[in-house]
């Protein structure tokens, strides 16, 4: 009996050892874990500490730099509005400048016209004294014949050559303008007509360029060539409805004495149109285009 309760005992002392074993395995491995865990906690707490000074950190950083950048913008403000001041000061100086400048060029520009106005002005009073006089004229019939030279003789002979050798010479030169103005203000037909041969039409009415004589010298030849159409016919007509397409029927001077003239060389067609049927459309457009001048 004795041998069975020394093998209980050894039992009993052999389960408390190994009890023993298993606390003190879990008591070493909860002091080891003990490090760890304080350490997480000390983690945590500084990680929210710092957590908390970086968030006031940020906060004054920021509330800092709001405060900067409102100094910088007023002060950018400021200066913008001092740059723009001075930017206008220097566009209105040189704007100011520049009118000047286009004031004096007007003035030199407008005192330039009124000399040439003045110029033309007075050049076209002498050609409507001219045209005045030529007008006022009454021609015989035998002063509109060419050959009203043919009979001429002595002073009258050498005058006549005297004024042709003249009439050549501007043309020569290309002064058709002043060659007309001394043809018509003779009043004498017959150095008109050696005129308009002297002169083809192509030449005096060219289809690219204007027509050399003024508005007063064409009308004043309209009025001496249809004074008498029976003679010279074909070299008259053909120069009337040339000089006829070119008139200004709104030119002051055209407006003025034209349509007395127009009447008048209506009335000249009318007297030779039923002798010369051939001429039937000449005389057609001559008309109709006196009767635009009005």
């Amino acid at each position: 009996g004795q041998g069975a309760g020394d093998d209980g005992a050894a039992a009993l002392a052999d389960k408390c050892e190994s009890f023993a074993g298993q606390q003190a395995r879990v008591v070493t491995g909860a002091l080891a874990a003990l490090p760890q865990q304080i350490a997480t906690g000390l983690q945590q707490t500084i990680g929210d500490e710092l957590a908390k000074s970086l968030a006031g950190v940020r906060e004054a950083l920021v509330a800092q730099v709001k405060q900067e950048l409102a100094g910088l913008l007023q002060a950018q403000a400021n200066s913008s509005q001092h740059s723009s001041q001075q930017l206008m000061a220097g566009l209105l100086s040189q704007h100011t400048a520049a009118l000047t400048q286009q004031v004096a060029a007007r003035l030199q520009q407008q005192e330039a016209q009124q000399l040439q106005m003045s110029t033309a002005v007075q050049q076209s009073v002498g050609e409507l004294t001219q045209l005045i006089k030529s007008i006022q004229v009454q021609m015989p019939p035998s002063a509109t014949s060419s050959s009203e030279g043919d009979g001429a003789s002595g002073p009258q002979q050498q005058q006549l050559q005297s004024s042709e050798a003249n009439l050549q010479q501007l043309i020569a030169q290309g002064l058709y303008q002043q060659a007309f103005m001394e043809a018509l203000s003779a009043s004498n037909i017959a150095r008109v007509i050696y005129l308009c041969r002297l002169v083809p039409t192509e030449t005096l009415f060219p289809a690219t360029s204007p027509c050399p004589l003024s508005q007063q010298i064409l009308l004043s030849l309209v009025q001496q060539l249809s004074c008498d159409l029976a003679a010279d016919l074909d070299l008259k007509v053909c120069y009337l409805s040339s000089a006829m397409s070119v008139l200004d029927s709104t030119h002051p001077i055209t407006s003025k004495y034209g349509p007395a003239i127009m009447q008048r060389l209506a009335a000249s067609i009318d007297a030779v149109a039923p002798s010369h049927p051939e001429l039937h459309t000449q005389f057609h457009l001559l008309k109709t285009v006196s009767r635009s001048i009005k």
